[in-house]
């Protein structure tokens, strides 16, 4: 069986679902291509892929460099990337020699390519936060004028329960059409050296992208009415944005003393300061996909998260949850993972359960049923 995956972007940032993208193709490849073996050496002949990389925004050399894949993994021409983009989105050139007969072509984003091939279309759609919370965001909703494009899949793939009926209602899509597979979590991580970001040697951790649905004022208020004595609170996300120099600003007095910004961290060390946590608060009004937390679970962590949809239907009863509107609440939760052990030990058991069923060895089979089913 051919499979194709159309990749826009090569984003590499920890707080991105398209890491998400870059983990699927190498654990599927790894698992199911017919020329590679990593991770499952007991997969049986009906079980592979003729699996090819496709992208009309990134080089196929590039795509090689950044996924770390075999060079046949990735689909050549001798026709400049500029000239092939100019054809098939603008001129709407079906695309004919690079796709097979029979194949499945697996899209991570609107699917604007054509062709004249019998295949089924597969399209997953890691972010959908701007459709469910477009207050939050300057940009509009493109989803909105795709939702035909959308129909036109003969499959589409979301993260959670919520993510799928978000989708069916917002964008009319039936119910029949959606496919729930989570994300999944790689718990094989390497140790790494932390000592650059001079981490308090006790705090609390948020980690993710500093923007406005994310809450973290409420958080600020929470931690400063606490204020736990000996106890710090780091956040780890982008700081080059202007929303996040008004943060600064308006914990001037605490920055380095109680509240320590660092920035952003790669997606490979971030492990590693998680484990150093005395808990992870997830503050957020929306959300996607909770992979954070999953993250966090995995490593023997406390969660405190707020109780959104997107939480509750990912985490279920694994997580200490807080109204995202109530800064006691948030407070309170936080005073609870610190103060009362039995809690906290209760947390960090329900939160390594619930975190098994994110594993790459469960969501990979997944999608592997899912491509022979078509």
């Amino acid at each position: 069986m051919n499979l194709y995956y159309f990749i826009n972007s090569i984003k590499q940032k920890r707080y991105s679902a398209d890491h998400h993208v870059h983990d699927l193709v190498e654990q599927i490849i790894s698992r199911y291509g017919r020329r590679e073996k990593k991770y499952d050496k007991t997969v049986y002949k009906n079980e592979e892929f003729d699996i090819k990389i496709y992208s009309l925004n990134i080089s196929p050399e590039l795509l090689d460099a950044e996924l770390h894949l075999e060079k046949k993994s990735t689909i050549k021409s001798n026709t400049p990337l500029f000239i092939r983009k100019f054809m098939h989105t603008k001129l709407k050139f079906p695309l004919i020699h690079a796709i097979k007969h029979e194949s499945i072509m697996h899209y991570f984003s609107v699917p604007t390519y054509r062709t004249t091939k019998k295949i089924k279309t597969i399209l997953e759609l890691p972010i959908i936060k701007e459709l469910t919370a477009p207050e939050f965001f300057n940009k509009g909703v493109n989803l909105f004028n795709n939702i035909k494009l959308i129909d036109t899949a003969d499959l589409l793939i979301t993260h959670s329960d919520y993510m799928a009926r978000q989708i069916s209602s917002k964008l009319f899509i039936d119910e029949a059409k959606i496919k729930v597979i989570p994300r999944g979590i790689n718990t094989n991580t390497i140790e790494h050296n932390v000592e650059q970001y001079r981490l308090p040697e006790k705090f609390i951790l948020f980690s993710g992208r500093v923007l406005l649905y994310k809450n973290l004022e409420r958080l600020f208020a929470a931690f400063q009415k606490l204020a736990p004595k000996g106890i710090s609170l780091v956040i780890a996300g982008d700081s080059s944005s202007p929303y996040m120099e008004e943060l600064k600003k308006s914990v001037a007095q605490l920055v380095n003393n109680k509240i320590k910004f660092i920035g952003y961290v790669n997606k490979d060390i971030m492990p590693s300061i998680i484990k150093k946590a005395l808990a992870l608060v997830e503050p957020s009004h929306v959300n996607d996909f909770p992979e954070t937390i999953i993250e966090a679970q995995s490593l023997g962590i406390p969660v405190i998260a707020s109780n959104i949809e997107a939480h509750k239907s990912v985490c279920k009863d694994s997580v200490l949850y807080f109204s995202s509107i109530s800064e006691k609440e948030l407070s309170d939760s936080i005073e609870t993972v610190l103060s009362d052990s039995a809690k906290r030990a209760a947390l960090i058991k329900a939160g390594k359960i619930n975190s098994e069923r994110y594993n790459w060895d469960n969501i990979a089979s997944m999608y592997r049923d899912l491509y022979k089913s078509l």
